[in-house]
């Protein structure tokens, strides 16, 4: 029962909390904006994968207290609208294109001179997709996932389908190959925090692929290595990271 009614409670808080609004493109986002008066730096974090249930946000309680403007995207799209790695579907890129002008208006009415993503598992995807693009001064990831394509299929087949053409031959390749693409393709001067565990099942198949590609980029990449056993651990863990790395960096000057 009281299991039953904090989840009520949360859900309720969310539900006044968050704000919708309809791009130019026509796709609907839905967010949480923490602003801080005094502040030009924002944090942009991104979801997890959502194994049951629609989207949800991560990560809002953990940074209470941090001095800076904070910004929660839902990825509540695809299957279920329980995510599309904040691309689109049928190897398209709405809601790419939507978020990245959502941030973008948000940083221009915001006078944001500092812009820094995170996430964890797919959202750590996702901050790293967007962070390169929009060359974010940092990026803080916990586990993040390689090969889309290949991540879905495991376990997720539902969510896969429904963000590729099927009446295109290449698009499980496409999306398979979109992490790889954006970081072989950009020219990036920030820094990228990652936390990771070699217990992780997807350390060998997708987080370790990712650090080789970013070393390969000579990106400045700072690792932490946790001791989870399992991936469904990995943003207990994320958590405390992403705070702490927020809290050396917001002491230090962000």
């Amino acid at each position: 029962m009281r299991k039953w009614l904090t989840w009520q409670i949360r859900k309720i808080y969310f539900e006044l909390a968050q704000n919708k609004r309809k791009m130019s493109n026509g796709i609907e986002l839905t967010y949480i904006l923490k602003t801080v008066s005094d502040s030009d730096s924002l944090v942009v974090v991104f979801s997890a994968l959502s194994p049951r249930g629609k989207s949800v946000y991560n990560h809002v309680r953990s940074l209470n207290g941090i001095p800076c403007n904070r910004l929660y995207i839902l990825d509540n799209f695809g299957y279920k609208k329980r995510g599309v790695f904040y691309l689109g579907e049928k190897n398209g890129l709405e809601v790419r294109d939507a978020v990245e002008e959502l941030i973008d208006d948000i940083c221009r009415h915001r006078n944001i001179k500092t812009k820094i993503f995170a996430g964890s598992c797919k959202g750590g995807t996702a901050a790293i997709y967007f962070g390169l693009r929009s060359q974010a001064s940092k990026i803080i990831v916990g586990a993040p996932m390689y090969y889309i394509n290949d991540c879905l299929k495991i376990k997720f087949e539902n969510y896969r389908l429904r963000m590729i053409d099927e009446t295109d031959p290449y698009g499980e390749d496409k999306l398979n190959g979109t992490m790889k693409n954006t970081v072989q393709g950009t020219a990036f001067q920030g820094h990228i925090y990652m936390q990771y565990s070699k217990g992780d099942e997807y350390f060998l198949s997708q987080i370790n692929p990712f650090i080789d590609s970013l070393r390969k980029e000579k990106f400045s990449l700072i690792t932490e290595e946790a001791n989870y056993t399992e991936h469904q651990f990995c943003s207990f863990y994320f958590a405390k990271y992403l705070k702490k790395i927020l809290t050396k960096e917001t002491v230090g000057g962000l």
